[in-house]
């Protein structure tokens, strides 16, 4: 009896900690993210190649990214990128690496078959998550989320390239279940200059 109540002891003991592992973090994320509809956020972007902010729509798949310098749309088939860089927009049927650069969420919403994910740190008001990428090659070599406990939204994004380049992006001001339309994910050619060249890369 003696022996029945330690081990009832020591299994309540150690069950809060058990269950704070990358896999029931990553967990909660993904369920948050399903239960919303619709989602906004504004976010900061910054790298080697360029620094911005804007905001993101997102609903499951789709996704619509907009800054001053870039806009991308994606229907949950066709992605559309318009860049003042390329002075174009170019219309393609995207990777999902790709589509993870864009948007870090559809990374999370799927990342047991592409990433291992370990706890690296479970301290103050967020948790640390580290997705390692199981193929060597892949142009994203680490992904880090930095969530928060309390409602279980990433907050920041640190990916390590293959080439060493580090992408971080900072989400704020999520509103949840706003009315978007399915519109909002399809390239609309009245945000751009007018004349900008369409290049089809299908």
């Amino acid at each position: 009896m003696k022996k029945f109540l330690l081990f009832l002891l020591l299994a309540i003991f150690f069950l809060p900690i058990k269950a704070q592992t990358a896999d029931a973090v990553m967990s909660k994320v993904q369920q948050d993210f399903s239960r919303a509809m619709n989602i906004k956020a504004d976010f900061v972007m910054s790298s080697s190649q360029m620094n911005a902010k804007g905001s993101i729509l997102m609903s499951g798949k789709k996704f619509c990214v907009l800054t001053n310098d870039f806009k991308c749309w994606y229907d949950g088939k066709t992605q559309w990128i318009y860049s003042t860089a390329t002075g174009e927009v170019n219309i393609l049927e995207p990777s999902l690496e790709t589509l993870e650069l864009n948007n870090p969420y559809l990374a999370v919403m799927d990342y047991s078959a592409n990433y291992n994910a370990t706890l690296k740190s479970n301290g103050g008001n967020n948790y640390v998550v580290n997705l390692i990428a199981k193929n060597k090659s892949a142009d994203i070599k680490n992904i880090q989320l930095k969530i928060n406990k309390k409602n279980n939204r990433i907050i920041e994004v640190k990916a390590l390239m293959t080439d060493d380049d580090v992408q971080i992006i900072q989400f704020s001001n999520y509103r949840i279940n706003e009315n978007i339309s399915s519109s909002a994910f399809v390239f609309d050619d009245k945000m751009i200059p007018k004349g900008t060249p369409i290049i089809d890369l299908r």
